[in-house]
């Protein structure tokens, strides 16, 4: 069990119902500083109520029938709704920072010295190990690939940086709340990736969203590129642009390249991210 990782698709669980209750409620504005005044009286089976606004005297509206009874208690269920979100919220973010990391490094570097780089066999039959395994592999990949990346921007500098607003768990900075969710996931899972790592092709450089490696090997890599502007017809032009030229170096659409979609509201199904992660570049494994 991930408890970061679960911590975490409650706060995007809760941020989306968030958006979508936030949105309806803007939608009711004349209704936000209404109040109703309850009348039960004796003989009737249903309540009346009058329309209560400052500075006016209260107004006669009928029973719960009423369009504007209704939506004035709608406006205030949202707005309990949107307090206790954002409560929650607030609540799990605390929370997750104050969550330890588990993963392999983070448990290794803590421990003294003489007791660093232990074999660990682990539920799903992973075996991980301070040197020449997969452990080992994934840090030299890092390594890497950050260093690929830092000559990059300093060559090159950064594309838009004033669009990188949204942090990861880890700290990078990210164009989207949707790309955050799929770095998330990822991380709570501790699988190596690099955001918007340069690959060259043709004298031409790509950077796609994500660049990972595959648990399982500690050698294959896998790109998820996150779909952000598909009503856009030059985005569009240039995603087959990106990925005519990503097959020609061997990342070939459905094997090791991969495609998220958005939502409606602008987040990422954390199913598809699974789905993904599960099937190919982390699939489960049984202890033998």
């Amino acid at each position: 069990m991930n408890t970061k990782l679960q911590i975490h698709d409650f706060i995007n669980f809760y941020e989306e119902m968030r958006e979508k209750q936030e949105r309806r409620y803007k939608s009711l504005s004349r209704y936000h500083d209404l109040k109703l005044n309850p009348h039960a009286a004796k003989g009737r089976k249903r309540t009346h109520y009058g329309l209560l606004k400052q500075g006016h005297k209260e107004e006669y509206l009928g029973t719960g029938r009423n369009p504007a009874v209704r939506r004035i208690k709608e406006c205030q269920y949202l707005e309990e709704s949107l307090s206790r979100l954002d409560s929650n919220i607030k609540r799990l973010e605390k929370c997750e920072a104050r969550l330890l990391p588990v993963d392999y490094d983070s448990v290794n570097a803590a421990l003294p010295k003489v007791y660093q780089n232990a074999v660990i066999h682990t539920a799903d039959g992973k075996v991980d190990t301070g040197s020449g395994t997969i452990a080992e592999k994934k840090r030299r990949w890092l390594k890497a690939m950050k260093e690929r990346k830092d000559e990059d921007i300093r060559k090159h500098g950064i594309s838009h940086p004033e669009t990188l607003t949204v942090v990861a768990m880890d700290g990078t900075k990210m164009r989207s709340r949707a790309e955050t969710s799929i770095a998330n996931h990822l991380y709570a899972r501790g699988i190596s990736y690099v955001y918007e790592l340069p690959h060259f092709v043709e004298n031409k450089t790509i950077r796609p969203d994500f660049t990972i490696l595959s648990e399982i090997d500690g050698e294959t890599e896998f790109i998820i590129e996150h779909l952000g502007f598909l009503s856009d017809a030059d985005y569009l032009k240039t995603l087959a642009w990106k990925i005519q030229k990503l097959e020609s170096i061997g990342f070939v659409p459905g094997t090791n390249l991969f495609f998220l979609g958005e939502q409606s509201n602008g987040a990422i199904d954390t199913r598809s991210i699974k789905t993904v992660v599960d099937g190919v570049i982390d699939p489960p494994r049984r202890q033998s």
